[in-house]
């Protein structure tokens, strides 16, 4: 499936309800790790206490990074170099949107090679 802020909600419900095991992979940006997508894992671990055994580290990272930059994540990510590559576009804005939780009630999900919305 396929997860945002923008869809946080639908993304951990659907974690809920599932007893397969949970992998969140990070996109990144050239095979090098991005801020962003660490913060939503942490915020998707986060809505997933209390539902799931925290294992690993990584999640842990992800979890406290997460919860240290959640009062303000634009602020927080302002010197990031994917934020930094977009501001450079003029589309401020955007970010500050593609990081407000619940925007939408969609799933994506890639079944068979095709891309389905639940």
């Amino acid at each position: 499936m396929i997860g945002a802020f923008l869809n946080l909600s639908a993304v951990t419900q659907h974690l809920k309800k599932t007893q397969n095991p949970i992998l969140i992979l990070c996109a990144g940006w050239k095979g090098r790790v991005n801020l962003e997508d660490t913060l939503f894992a942490g915020a998707v671990i986060e809505q997933l206490q209390g539902n799931i055994i925290l294992e690993d580290d990584s999640v842990l990272a992800a979890l406290h990074l997460y919860q240290k930059a959640k009062p303000d994540l634009v602020g927080f990510l302002d010197e990031s170099s994917h934020v930094k590559r977009l501001n450079r576009l003029n589309i401020h804005k955007d970010i500050e949107f593609c990081l407000t939780p619940d925007q939408y009630d969609v799933l994506p999900v890639l079944i068979g090679g095709e891309l389905v919305i639940r």
